[in-house]
């Protein structure tokens, strides 16, 4: 079924919340497999570059570093970046529960 088939079905607050937070991992699922993707196609001389662009880190001159320090240091990047991207991701689903929390309570003190 697709995602906007089930609009529809969506008729209570909580079923919203539940819609509009599996949107959102099934957006930032889609995200991350773009990342990995990009990464994968780039060769691997490359790699390590096109990592720090894509984790939007600050660049570090590593080449002169054995390649296990290097990997070490681009996956720090990449664990920076996932850890930061989560903590959005959880603040934005609470801000949205307590919108939607807000609004029911608002709606059931108007009847």
């Amino acid at each position: 079924m697709n995602t906007w088939q089930v609009l529809p079905y969506v008729n209570t607050p909580i079923v919203l919340v539940a819609f509009i937070v599996g949107a959102m991992k099934v957006a930032y699922s889609a995200f991350l497999r773009y990342r990995a993707k990009i990464v994968q196609s780039t060769p691997p001389e490359d790699r390590l570059e096109a990592i720090s662009a894509i984790t939007e880190s600050f660049p570090v001159d590593v080449k002169n570093l054995p390649a296990d320090q290097q990997a070490k240091i681009a996956l720090a990047q990449i664990a920076k970046g996932s850890r930061r991207d989560l903590l959005i991701f959880g603040v934005g689903v609470a801000v949205l529960i307590a919108a939607i929390v807000a609004f029911t309570q608002q709606l059931a003190n108007q009847h």
